[in-house]
């Protein structure tokens, strides 16, 4: 399904990028559709890295902390006013998290630039992220601005988690998953912003 919806949007490409998964890291035994499926939109082009915003702790794959080591050391060479780096950035994983990433980037007054066949791919929704209320054209507007990515380069596969486990009509399911430009049903996005903390040493 992931594959399918992907080949919707026309996102397949051969040039190798960085992924950033603003989610939580795979692993072999883990069978959570969210984490799968942002897993598979890693291979929509060729992955010179992955690097995952929550890391399993070593206590279980239901314990994660925030890996902000690695998320700053994969952005600082794409950060304005440094020489661009050529290689394209694939963000990936729950729009909350990435609305917090941009969030969090604004606040220390920084700018990523990136090449422009980097994007942004959605999955998953926000259901318990409802304290926090953002427009589309805010999260649209951090993306540009803050992200260096337009609102034409970020694409959503919403509910491709739900259709990944079904064989259920594709075209419904396609239907189902607009680019951020067209926008969802409801206009608007409830998120809670979690505290982002590094693991304690």
């Amino acid at each position: 399904m992931v594959k399918t919806v992907l080949s919707h949007h026309g996102v397949f490409s051969h040039v190798p990028c960085r992924y950033l998964i603003m989610g939580y890291e795979s692993g072999l035994q883990e069978e959570t559709g969210a984490v799968q499926t942002a897993f598979g939109a890693t291979f929509s082009a060729p992955a010179l890295s992955r690097v995952y915003g929550m890391k399993r702790t070593e206590g279980g794959k239901e314990n994660y902390w925030w890996n902000l080591e690695e998320i700053e050391r994969t952005l600082f060479p794409c950060l304005s006013g440094r020489s661009s780096s050529r290689i394209p950035l694939r963000i990936v994983g729950f729009p909350a998290y990435i609305y917090f990433l941009a969030k969090e980037l604004e606040r220390r007054k920084n700018r990523l630039a990136l090449p422009a066949s980097s994007c942004i791919l959605m999955s998953g929704g926000w259901k318990t992220f409802w304290r926090e209320e953002i427009g589309r054209e805010e999260f649209n507007r951090l993306a540009e601005q803050v992200l260096g990515i337009p609102k034409n380069r970020i694409f959503e596969f919403y509910s491709s988690v739900e259709h990944n486990i079904c064989t259920g009509d594709v075209r419904r399911a396609i239907s189902t998953c607009r680019c951020t430009a067209g926008g969802l049903s409801g206009g608007r996005i409830l998120w809670n912003r979690p505290r982002m903390e590094r693991r304690a040493s």
